[in-house]
């Protein structure tokens, strides 16, 4: 590529957009503004590769093709197809995310010059530098708020998970930019400064996929790194404790660890189980991309949902070949394995020469593979990971079979184009719907909450937040009407089933709303919030045994959730059921020995 070449510079807005862009005024502060850079820049990347010429790497071009041609197949078979073709509001890793990957792959392909990978580890190691700034803002408080349950760094991302899969990215690319001989020293400073950023960024955010991945590119490329560390060894005794300070004395230490307590083996291993479920229950075709939310329910054990809860709709399996096998078949888990298996290799002969920063992207290529295994593919890094490994594979090109072509046949430039243009639009669209679903959420105002659904009416998270602003006001009506919107989207959504049944509580029991109640039970029966609910229907109807058994139900499967025995001694003293109601009582009691009801529930009992 030339110097100044427009598809280059898409690509470095690609790299630091994806970690860097956020937006403080949207709803969903770290969503729709990282996907409208993340696409537009892969895509205007790969529209001017073409456009003067495109050098790719022949057998991984085919399997790409065949890959993305499965996810079309899979996508048009899916449980939920429009999930699965524009991918869900909160992952957005559906077919267009998994075409951005291979686009992403191709225009990386095409920095085939020491100039050009300097460029892209200058610029790696900038974005980790500046997501360090962020991180201190986020220790001193100054960073933006969010509703989170943990208090790890999560910097510009807002999760831990995806910040720590970005520092298996740039980590290695900073500290190769560090030792590269020929670079200013400025650079050569900022790499420095990004190192130490990466290092203390993994300690906050207590990563530990991070932590294995770094581990293992470490170990895949130590006889890359062995003649600069030979040749300074100032610099790498200071790397070295700077490894062993993570290691040994930060909470990532303890974390590694303490694996009895804060389980990377035991909670792992269920939430796989759980996941090799769902692949045996499609093996062929899989649920379709962000099918996993939808089968989840379906094969989740009572015992699972006892240890680890139902606060959240599980969409991921937490690790990326099983990720792909939910959505895609077994033929996922053996295209992520292959291409695990395949770009490290490569990685590791592209590391074989002496250019430290094409070492350290190679490094950082299997660093972020590696850390996938125990978390998930993420369009936020995966697409920065896939152009990087592009530029790792097109260094091996004196061994390996390219195509080439000087020119590139205007149609398919044009189209090219057009999807780009596309998916700006798109882009922008979703980012003004945000803002209006930022502004409906501080007002309640649902005409502002229908202005966003009118922008992005193939999101259901808009129609579902009008659907709460109306039900809140009390106008149910409205509120179903909207949630049968999202219904036609996301027909198979938990969070709109559960979404439903709170809504249909608000207003008396009937036929229709205890049959709807029945039919969620049956379709996520593990669900301690479908149960509750379905026990409150039942109750109010005057069905006291069933709801027994629904609250019964839920107990088992929220046995901390006071608010299930407080429901199931009320009943029991109503029916004159008294040792039932005296367990009851007591179970409420241990929970919480505070609770505002429970002297009044005691007098009640003692007057039976």
């Amino acid at each position: 590529m030339e110097r100044r070449d427009p598809s280059a510079i898409a690509l470095v807005i690609l790299i630091a957009g994806s970690a860097l862009v956020f937006d403080p005024g949207g709803w969903q502060t770290f969503g729709p503004t990282k996907w409208l850079v993340i696409t537009v820049a892969a895509w205007a990347a790969l529209t001017g590769s073409v456009r003067r010429g495109l050098v790719v790497h022949r057998g991984s071009a085919i399997a790409w093709g065949v890959f993305v041609g499965w996810a079309i197949l899979t996508s048009i078979t899916a449980l939920e197809p429009v999930s699965a073709f524009l991918g869900t509001p909160e992952r957005r890793l559906g077919l267009v995310g998994v075409a951005t990957m291979a686009v992403a792959y191709l225009a990386g392909q095409q920095i085939d010059s020491a100039h050009g990978r300097s460029r892209i580890a200058r610029t790696m190691a900038v974005t980790l530098v500046a997501l360090g700034g962020y991180g201190l803002a986020e220790l001193a408080g100054l960073d933006v708020e969010l509703t989170t349950t943990t208090d790890r760094l999560g910097a510009t991302y807002g999760s831990p998970a995806y910040l720590g899969a970005a520092l298996a990215l740039l980590l290695p690319a900073s500290l190769g930019l560090l030792a590269q001989g020929g670079e200013r020293p400025a650079w050569r400073i900022t790499g420095a400064i990004g190192v130490v950023a990466g290092l203390g960024l993994l300690v906050g955010s207590g990563t530990r996929a991070a932590a294995v991945g770094l581990v293992v590119a470490a170990v895949a490329t130590a006889v890359a790194w062995w003649p600069w560390a030979r040749r300074r060894p100032l610099a790498t005794a200071a790397i070295a404790a700077g490894v062993t300070l993570v290691v040994v004395i930060s909470p990532l230490g303890g974390r590694l660890a303490d694996l009895e307590s804060n389980p990377l083996a035991a909670s792992r291993l269920d939430e796989w189980s759980v996941a090799a479920s769902a692949v045996a229950r499609r093996p062929l075709l899989g649920a379709g991309l962000e099918g996993y939310r939808v089968v989840f329910p379906g094969v989740v054990s009572a015992d699972y949902v006892r240890a680890y809860g139902r606060a959240t709709v599980t969409d991921r399996a937490h690790s990326g070949p099983l990720d792909l096998g939910v959505a895609m078949g077994v033929a996922g888990v053996a295209a992520w394995l292959l291409a695990a298996v395949w770009l490290t290799l490569r990685a590791v002969k592209a590391a074989g020469g002496t250019e430290p920063a094409l070492i350290g992207m190679a490094a950082g290529t299997v660093a972020l593979l590696a850390q996938e295994v125990f978390l998930f593919p993420t369009l936020e890094v995966g697409v920065a990971g896939w152009a990087v490994a592009g530029i790792v594979v097109t260094a091996t090109r004196t061994t390996e079979p390219f195509w080439g072509s000087r020119s590139t046949h205007r149609m398919v430039v044009g189209a090219l184009a057009g999807v780009t243009g596309v998916l700006l639009v798109a882009g922008a669209l979703d980012v003004a719907a945000d803002h209006r679903a930022a502004a409906a959420r501080a007002s309640d105002d649902l005409a502002v909450a229908d202005a966003a659904v009118a922008l992005r009416p193939d999101s259901f998270r808009y129609h579902l937040l009008a659907a709460d602003i109306a039900a809140r006001a009390g106008n149910l009506p409205e509120a179903g009407v909207r949630l049968q919107a999202a219904r036609r989207i996301a027909p198979l959504d938990p969070g709109l089933r559960l979404a439903e049944l709170r809504v249909q509580a608000g207003g008396p029991p009937s036929p229709e709303t205890l049959a709807a109640a029945e039919a969620a039970a049956r379709a996520d029966p593990n669900h301690p919030q479908v149960r509750i609910i379905q026990g409150d229907q039942l109750a109010e109807a005057g069905r006291g045994a069933q709801a027994e058994r629904a609250w019964l139900a839920a107990e088992y499967l929220s046995p901390a959730d006071p608010a299930i025995p407080l429901r199931l001694a009320h009943l029991y003293l109503e029916t004159g059921a008294v040792d039932a109601a005296g367990d009851a009582i007591e179970r409420l009691r241990r929970l919480e020995p505070d609770h505002p009801q429970l002297a009044d529930l005691e007098e009640r009992l003692a007057e039976t």
